[in-house]
């Protein structure tokens, strides 16, 4: 058995290295394993020195303070930030102007920290991707068709949480059952379900509803497929149909997220993405529309928001708030407690009979308090709105069939 090796290398070589071998990288409560390599795309660079080290990131790189934990952009001359010595030291933080492609690894530890250069840092990946991934695998239960779109995790990565999902299998024991264990499995998921899930993966920062529009031409002509829902992981890596030099952030994700809302009434088929929060959102149990990062042209786009939220104690217990921040069609302000199986990938329901209501928010409160009512509503607007996508997919098919896709397409 080969012996560990421990040296610095740069963040690229971790792609590479983790197809063949366990990676593990130093973090305040020792060497934790890297499980994946996640590519965010081009963002806008800082450059911070801290303790004579120094570190180039993105603007929502997440640094553990004394105040607790971060991003960098919001970070203040007087915070003080924790290095591998166990001490909080001050630094110098510079603006480079320039954007350049940048990385994120998702590390196997329940507080997600881990040094980079020698300085505490954390996954900015805050469980957007296993939320989805949990999504589509309870609509592929509801026998409805889903497509996957994903421009962040391979299409492998995808499938491999959404199979330890469906086949109640710990995500790292994929590699390890035999074949014929797996085979068994596979066939008996195969037999239950009667509908289709599509994974498409697409680079980082290459993807519009011109490209998706085509994809779902070419996939109804060549493979009879027409999904009932469509996941895009996610839309922040993007790029809207015309590109300028005039747009800023902002200004394309409110673009991006109007072209895809236009894409979804033309076709009648529900689109489902995410952002990240801002400073205010992260680690709160109360989300606000306010607290949406990049831009608040999204919050004014979409149709129906949902805010998840998890502080350090939910975390622990397992389980996600999820809150309805907004609805176009009727109630809004609901909210509901899930549990979430990080082992095998899952969004499953609590009851209120089992739910701990030890679970505290930050404000102290408990956030199912014994004696509520279950938050499960079923808002009659909304039904009708289902009815009428229902009624209209026939007629949206045709105008599919009558569109022929482009012969340049490159799948």
């Amino acid at each position: 058995m080969e012996k560990w090796k421990y040296k610095e290398i740069p963040i690229s070589d971790v792609k590479e290295l983790l197809k063949n071998h366990t990676v593990q990288v130093e973090s305040p409560d020792g060497y934790v394993s890297i499980k994946e390599y996640i590519e965010k795309g081009k963002k806008k660079l800082l450059k911070f020195i801290i303790n004579g080290k120094t570190i180039l990131c993105s603007e929502n790189h997440l640094f553990e303070t004394l105040k607790g934990w971060k991003f960098a952009k919001d970070l203040q001359i007087f915070d003080l930030i924790l290095c591998d010595d166990n001490k909080y030291h001050f630094f110098t933080k510079i603006n480079i102007d320039k954007e350049d492609d940048v990385v994120d690894i998702y590390v196997d530890h329940p507080n997600h920290r881990y040094y980079t250069n020698g300085i505490s840092s954390h996954n900015t990946n805050m469980g957007k991707s296993l939320i989805k991934t949990g999504f589509a695998t309870n609509t592929l239960l509801q026998n409805k068709n889903v497509l996957y779109i994903t421009l962040e995790m391979s299409e492998g990565k995808v499938a491999e949480r959404i199979m330890a999902n469906l086949f109640d299998i710990e995500l790292n024991d994929l590699y390890t059952i035999p074949k014929d264990r797996f085979m068994y499995v596979f066939e008996k998921v195969k037999e239950t379900l009667k509908n289709r899930l599509l994974i498409k993966e697409f680079p980082t920062r290459s993807a519009n509803t011109n490209r998706i529009r085509n994809l779902l031409k070419e996939l109804d002509l060549k493979n009879r497929f027409v999904p009932d829902i469509i996941y895009v992981d996610y839309m922040s890596i993007m790029v809207p149909n015309k590109t300028s030099r005039q747009n800023n952030t902002n200004t394309e994700l409110k673009i991006i997220s109007e072209e895809l809302r236009g894409l979804s009434m033309e076709l009648s088929i529900p689109i489902v993405s995410s952002v990240q929060t801002n400073r205010g959102g992260f680690g709160e149990s109360e989300l606000e529309l306010t607290d949406i990062a990049e831009s608040i042209g999204v919050t004014g786009t979409a149709d129906i928001i949902i805010g998840i939220s998890q502080t350090d104690d939910m975390r622990l217990a397992g389980r996600y708030l999820l809150l309805l921040l907004k609805n176009r069609y009727g109630l809004n302000k609901i909210q509901s407690m899930v549990g979430v199986d990080y082992k095998k990938m899952r969004i499953y329901e609590v009851s209120d009979e089992n739910e701990n209501t030890d679970i505290n928010t930050s404000h102290g409160k408990p956030i199912t308090p014994k004696g509520t009512e279950s938050t499960t509503i079923i808002d009659e607007t909304a039904v009708k709105v289902i009815k009428t996508l229902k009624n209209n997919r026939k007629t949206n098919k045709n105008k599919i069939m009558k569109n022929k896709p482009n012969n340049d397409i490159k799948m």
